[in-house]
């Protein structure tokens, strides 16, 4: 025991230069790590604050009804809308606008409307007038395109864009494209 006691004391300097180079290394260890979680923590924080919207599945499509018999859809339609809902899916209350069109024809709202989280809103359309067709004929290429932002954060845009396929009386989706807003 009094040999080692004797040793350690010989060694002093170079123990506490090895103890500093490990202490050096556990520091830096700490700082990346606690670095890591911070940059973690401020990713959820700005997902908690961040707006999030979503357009529901299900686009119902309007036209004429039958004059004689309003139950029944028009034999000849001039004219189809769409009826979609928008879902505030966040934590955080948000404005939106929407651009809506149909084939080569386009609407726009200059009406901002808020959502708050878990809300929704059902939409309706123009009414997009289209040649006179038989309702189970009308074809053509439908958009949705909201640009929608945190009621806190105004400058900070974002978009949800539909593209969507109108066919026998029907729709299927084409593309959901969402992201970044850059005016």
């Amino acid at each position: 025991m009094k040999k080692m006691i004797n040793y350690l004391n010989s060694n002093a300097g170079a123990i506490q230069a090895f103890m500093a180079v490990i202490l050096v290394l556990v520091t830096i260890w700490y700082a990346f790590k606690t670095n890591q979680m911070a940059t973690i923590m401020s990713k959820q924080l700005e997902m908690t604050s961040q707006p999030y919207l979503t357009i529901d599945k299900d686009i119902i499509l309007t036209m004429e009804q039958d004059p004689i018999n309003p139950q029944n859809l028009a034999p000849l339609t001039h004219w189809v809308r769409f009826v979609f809902t928008i879902k505030n899916v966040s934590n955080v209350p948000l404005k939106y606008k929407a651009k809506t069109g149909f084939e080569k024809l386009k609407s726009s709202s200059d009406c901002e409307v808020i959502l708050y989280p878990g809300q929704t809103m059902n939409n309706t359309t123009i009414d997009y007038h289209i040649d006179p067709t038989n309702p189970y004929d009308v074809k053509g290429i439908g958009l949705i395109n909201i640009v929608y932002w945190a009621l806190d954060t105004p400058k900070k845009k974002f978009y949800f864009k539909r593209t969507f396929k109108v066919e026998d009386s029907a729709y299927n989706i084409i593309k959901d494209e969402a992201g970044k807003y850059e005016e």
